[in-house]
């Protein structure tokens, strides 16, 4: 028997959608402000994931400055004869969509297909008769008002609006912030898996009509009970080979962002119970673990290491669109530095997620090349904290690490190093209290200990990451950067 331990992903991917094609389940996530934008994973078992790609390689333009949590929100992905649809919002604009006829190939350039700048959590359906509709809901901070989810009638091809927007669900009292609709036809019946609540508290609720405009019975189906999972919600139902079900969400982990569930799934009296049912509650609450859905495993993970031999790993990402040629990452990594004063507005910034709960990153750096302003390894979030090398005092090297949030700067440690090369690792363990997940965070130059210990946090609805940069005049290099997992404690 193969088992699992919850949660099965231990970095951020918020907002999973997931869908079976055959043998093999593929899975979209938010990536906000963050290219390349909307990572693609691909699974044989939904336990073992796979980064293959990204839909788009680069935001479309506007994106060229950092504007924390926007972007993409909450993308759906479907499949239907023999195409597959990415359909996402970006914040602010209205809604797009991609497609490709192969998974692993490139995708089309993205294509408005719903204006509205408080449209978001698309998500499409086709019917039996191949009509195809839209549930979407409303980001608040734009539409002024959320807690709605409407339908419109599209083309079969998606790229145009048959219909007006019709209200299908409003219950601001019993489902606040009800959004991230998923469309499913199960049987004669319309189902629209939403999360309700907010990102921290949250909890998952199943529509359900015989029309696709219903009117829509609601009911809940996943809560926090008496676990001590932060808001497990917003993700994706989906079918297995063997005619089962299960359900993958998201739970809020503090500075390591939404990290990822897999429940199992049971049906009653025409209404799925996601996790386990306890008999005093009336919903399902997530499970520590289980048997693995489908008995087969490839050993795939998700792989954070990189040898920078042949171009970058799929796993970094930059705050915003860069321009060409910054970078060179044939025989290593070397970043051509760039003008900037600030980490939280400096577009050029190789970065990737905190790959897990406990872990060293480790890497070093070559500033031979390096004339003049600061470099160095950063850890972001809305604080960040970064270990820099802002100087040089004859053959010793400044070495600095600073917290900045907004406007405010603080040197927290300050040492000098002989030479221009040195290694340099990052230590961060996890540490819970009741629901609530941190981390703590110490940075090793040359396996020397800088003795101050920091405390990341999250960014803009996404978590901390760790993030190689050069501001200033020169090129700075890197060889590696390489990824272990600690035990736990």
């Amino acid at each position: 028997m193969m088992t699992y331990k919850n949660p099965i992903i231990e970095a951020d991917f918020p907002d999973p959608d997931v869908i079976r094609v055959g043998d093999a389940f593929y899975m979209v996530s938010s990536s906000f402000n963050f290219s390349p934008a909307i990572p693609l994973m691909e699974s044989v078992n939904l336990v073992e994931w796979k980064l293959i790609g990204h839909v788009m390689e680069k935001l479309p333009r506007g994106f060229e400055s950092v504007r924390p949590g926007e972007g993409v929100w909450a993308p759906s992905l479907r499949y239907r004869a023999g195409k597959f649809y990415c359909v996402f919002p970006l914040y602010g604009e209205g809604i797009y969509m991609c497609e490709t006829s192969d998974i692993h190939g490139e995708w089309s350039r993205p294509v408005k297909i719903l204006d509205g700048e408080g449209l978001e959590d698309p998500c499409p359906i086709w019917t039996d008769d191949g009509r195809a509709y839209m549930a979407v809901a409303y980001a608040k901070s734009k539409a002024g008002f959320n807690s709605r989810i409407d339908v419109c009638e599209m083309s079969r091809d998606l790229k145009e609006r048959f219909s007006p927007f019709r209200t299908v669900y409003e219950d601001p009292v019993r489902n606040p912030t009800i959004e991230g609709p998923k469309f499913h036809k199960i049987g004669d019946w319309f189902y629209l898996s939403c999360p309700a609540g907010g990102v921290e508290t949250g909890w998952q609720v199943m529509l359900r009509s015989k029309d696709v405009y219903g009117p829509y019975e609601a009911k809940t189906v996943l809560m926090k009970g008496d676990t001590k999972v932060k808001g497990p919600h917003q993700g994706a139902l989906v079918d297995l080979p063997d005619g089962g079900w299960a359900f993958l969400h998201y739970a809020s982990a503090g500075p390591y962002g939404r990290v990822i569930y897999l429940e199992p799934v049971k049906w009653a009296d025409g209404w799925p119970t996601v996790g386990l049912k306890k008999d005093k509650y009336g919903f399902g609450t997530p499970v520590e673990g289980g048997e693995f859905p489908v008995e087969v495993t490839h050993g795939d993970g998700i792989s954070f290491d990189d040898d920078f031999k042949n171009g970058l790993s799929r796993v970094w990402q930059t705050p915003a669109v860069c321009e060409d040629g910054w970078f060179d990452a044939r025989r290593g990594l070397t970043l051509h530095a760039r003008p900037g004063d600030e980490i939280e507005a400096f577009p050029y910034v190789l970065s990737v997620r905190f790959p897990c709960f406990d872990f060293t990153a480790e890497t070093d750096i070559d500033l031979s090349g390096f004339d003049l302003g600061s470099a160095g390894v950063c850890v972001l979030g809305r604080v960040n904290f970064f270990l820099e090398f802002p100087g040089r005092d004859d053959d010793h090297r400044f070495v600095t690490l600073t917290r900045e949030e907004g406007d405010a700067w603080k040197e927290i440690f300050h040492m000098r190093e002989k030479g221009d090369t040195h290694k340099i690792t990052l230590v961060c363990r996890s540490f819970r209290k009741d629901s609530y997940v941190g981390a703590e965070c110490r940075f090793h130059v040359d396996g020397y200990d800088v003795g101050t210990r920091f405390f990341p946090s999250p960014g803009v609805w996404t978590g901390a990451r760790v993030g190689l940069f050069a501001m200033g005049r020169g090129d700075v290099k890197f060889s590696y950067f390489r990824v272990a997992k600690l035990c736990e404690g």
